[in-house]
């Protein structure tokens, strides 16, 4: 890959940060996810959701998700249910290779990385440690860490200042949001940073006509071509 642009001016290499949402952007997990969700309401209800009914809660963290779908009487052993199913079904999902590749070659190169998820620490935890990924990463904020779900900017400022303390020197304009839905185009734009949508996630296909990014890719490959470009410029 090509290594971040230098400045002219001094010759130093300038300090990029890429922030990655998780679900839908780094890693193939929806279905994990549906089944993990449909999981915990099959323990509280008798019954399981279609899909729509579970992605419409999709914003808080996991156990938020749940409340939203469960009586309050049945919300502990579902939360419970929830978890036993998604650390048994975590194996099945997978990193994006060439994604996953990516990363760690960028990041001996100087680039610095961050995930910033809606998804609740509990589970990101599971996720990013199964994967082997957290030693690639400068920060790791997840829906239990925000005041707000994206696209509340509040999880990607607080990865820009944890990454600082990494070593991060560069401006917002130094640093790329890359997201699958909606909410993480407004949240980068909220946070003034570079906005990166992929469309290969299989929750949003498309993204209304008012939320603008800065770039969209259709493919894992096609992102590549963007960061590439972006990391040259």
């Amino acid at each position: 890959m090509k290594a971040a642009r230098n400045s002219s001016r001094e010759g130093t290499a300038i300090s990029r940060l890429i922030i990655w949402d998780y679900d839908g952007t780094l890693a193939w997990s929806l279905p994990q996810q549906l089944a993990a969700f449909n999981a915990a309401v099959v323990r509280a209800l008798g019954h399981a959701l279609e899909p729509e009914a579970i992605t419409a809660r999709f914003g808080p963290p996991d156990e938020g998700v749940i409340a939203g779908l469960v009586p309050r009487a049945r919300y502990p052993e579902a939360v419970r249910e929830f978890y036993e199913t998604y650390r048994r079904l975590e194996p099945a999902t997978e990193v994006v290779p060439e994604l996953l590749a990516f990363i760690r070659e960028s990041r001996r190169q100087g680039v610095h990385h961050a995930v910033v998820t809606n998804k609740g620490r509990v589970s990101a935890t599971i996720s990013l440690r199964h994967k082997g990924l957290g030693p690639a990463l400068d920060a790791i904020v997840t829906g239990d860490d925000m005041r707000a779900p994206k696209p509340d900017p509040d999880g990607l400022e607080q990865a820009i200042a944890l990454a600082a303390r990494r070593g991060f020197t560069g401006s917002r304009r130094e640093v790329a949001f890359v997201g699958d839905s909606p909410g993480d185009v407004l949240a980068a734009r909220a946070a003034g940073v570079v906005a990166f949508w992929v469309a290969y996630g299989r929750l949003h296909d498309r993204l209304p006509p008012e939320v603008v990014p800065d770039g969209m890719a259709e493919t894992p490959a096609a992102l590549l071509h963007l960061l590439e470009a972006w990391l040259a410029g």
